[in-house]
């Protein structure tokens, strides 16, 4: 059913059109792209089709994501369920829809920045509480919890009966339902977007950049959510990000900011292995550290696991140190390369992956050494 939802235009696309002024659930749109990237679940983050925003997870689970930024009222359960003006259909109304059409959905979501109040038709039911019990822990959904859940199921599906919404779909709905009203608002978004991305690579892939550098990968992205929303009526393919375009944007990004200038710390232990230019040398063994922690990631090995290559690899090469103690440059290098060739050759048999090969051990040796550390101290002239 996914499959059939994916490849179906919706027939009704807003395109461009829909979009202008849609600054917010852009940016909204590149924060997710980002958290895309320590999230192993999530392929694909689609841009106005069938929603605002769909992310494609596990292979065709879809999570449907209406954006909403702040407004002048505050989000009450009454016009969480009321249409507005010239509407068929309220914002619980629009979420339920492909739920109701039989659509393969795992979570219908309603993200944004806003502030949740009390209306006088609302009762002793609010959107305060619905929003608490389903964010309710799964082991604390007990009997009473059930309870609570059905009077909002009476309720709304009484009150959405006049939409065309039946109570099996409110009942589905609830269960797939994700209201959070705590993303940044509209006027600082964009900036905890810089910091997310600062935060994101330092801790999946230690990679450290200036914030005027996470301003460049941010517009980045922020251009092709752009380009892809002004996309009406194509297929999904056209309107997504996947999760390795978004990576490829960020590493190549990433390799171009490993500059020849100042650094914090030199590269005494690299300076024994080669005699090329230090920018050379810098870039070389930035790019293998990084293709290294980039397959560590995408194949989910555990600390553990990681911990051992490492092990092993120090190992070997201490070994090897002790048993050829007057080796130094180029000499010293091609010791250690057969070193990588013998262990990535065991590592990849091993794990039936030849990526975990030569050049993965590499890696594994560049990140130890710490000749790598993005840690730089550019010149004001380099112009980022």
């Amino acid at each position: 059913m996914a499959q059939r939802i994916l490849d179906t235009p919706q027939i009704s696309d807003p395109g461009t059109e829909g979009l202008i002024g849609y600054d917010y659930q852009r940016d909204l749109t590149v924060m997710l792209c980002i958290r895309m990237i320590e999230n192993h679940q999530i392929e694909n983050v689609v841009c106005e089709f069938h929603e605002d925003i769909v992310q494609i997870k596990d292979h065709n689970k879809l999570e449907f994501v209406q954006v909403k930024k702040t407004q002048s009222k505050t989000w009450t359960l009454h016009n969480f369920i009321a249409p507005e003006k010239r509407q068929k259909l309220g914002v619980l109304g629009k979420l339920f829809t492909p739920v109701q059409n039989g659509k393969d959905v795992v979570k219908i979501a309603f993200w944004g920045h806003g502030k949740l109040g009390l209306s006088k038709d609302d009762g002793e039911l609010s959107l305060g509480k619905l929003v608490a019990l389903l964010n309710t822990p799964e082991n604390s959904k007990d009997e009473d919890w059930q309870l609570q859940l059905n009077r909002f199921t009476e309720y709304l599906t009484e009150q959405l009966s006049t939409q065309g919404i039946n109570a099996e779909t409110v009942k589905t709905g609830l269960l797939l339902l994700d209201i959070d009203l705590s993303y940044p608002h509209p006027s600082a978004i964009e900036n905890e977007n810089y910091h997310l991305l600062l935060n994101t690579l330092k801790k999946t892939w230690s990679i450290e950049l200036t914030l005027e550098e996470a301003k460049i990968v941010c517009n980045e992205i922020y251009s092709r959510v752009r380009q892809i929303s002004h996309q009406p009526l194509q297929p999904w393919t056209i309107k997504s990000i996947s999760r390795l375009e978004l990576i490829d944007i960020v590493l190549k990004r990433a390799e171009e900011f490993s500059p020849s200038a100042n650094r914090e710390t030199t590269l005494t232990t690299q300076e024994k292995l080669t005699r090329v230019e230090l920018e050379t040398k810098t870039k070389y063994a930035f790019q293998k550290r990084l293709n290294t922690m980039a397959l560590r990631y995408e194949t989910s090995i555990e600390s553990a696991e990681w911990q051992s290559y490492r092990t092993e690899l120090d190992i070997v090469c201490r070994k090897f140190r002790v048993e050829h103690p007057s080796l130094t440059g180029p000499e010293l290098w091609q010791g250690l390369v057969a070193i990588f060739f013998d262990l990535g050759n065991k590592w990849g048999e091993k794990k039936n992956d030849m990526r975990f090969g030569y050049d993965f051990a590499e890696g594994i040796f560049f990140d130890m050494t710490g000749i790598c550390e993005v840690k730089w101290m550019r010149n004001k002239s380099n112009g980022l």
